[in-house]
């Protein structure tokens, strides 16, 4: 009888939604109960990230993906009659600071053990109707142990 884990070895989803422009950046000083100050998430990120974690939780697996993982993510921004369908988004946030706060969720929120199992990325942003952010986490040691 085996101990082991039943990973999932894939995980997509596309929530729709207005993907929030508040990234990991949007920190503030805060004050511990304590008294003592430190650098922390701004209540304006705390409500974006709740935001994502709210679609995420609509989707996610029972249990969250440990190994080697593969991320794809395309924010999808809303075109607004401004833009064409598709057409690449070269505005902030920047896409680095999407990905970090994107990736925070996914652990919080128990998709991934991890963020830091993410071995490889592939990330967008672009223009589209309809918006919101497409995800496809895959574990790339299934099976070989690579």
């Amino acid at each position: 009888m085996s101990s082991a884990i039943a990973y999932t070895t894939a995980w997509q989803t596309f929530m729709a939604m207005n993907p929030p422009k508040t990234t990991h950046n949007d920190l503030c000083v805060r004050r511990h109960s304590s008294g003592h100050h430190f650098i922390g998430k701004s209540d304006r990120l705390l409500r974006a990230e709740d935001a994502i974690c709210a679609r995420i939780r609509t989707s996610a697996p029972s249990v969250p993906m440990g190994g080697k993982l593969r991320a794809k993510v395309t924010w999808c921004f809303p075109t607004n009659g401004a833009h064409m369908d598709g057409e690449p988004m070269d505005e902030v946030p920047d896409l680095d600071n999407l990905a970090k706060t994107f990736f925070d969720c996914l652990k919080r929120c128990r998709v991934i053990e991890d963020d830091a199992l993410i071995v490889e990325e592939h990330l967008t942003k672009v223009w589209s109707d309809p918006c919101g952010i497409f995800v496809r986490i895959e574990r790339i040691d299934v099976g070989g142990g690579q």
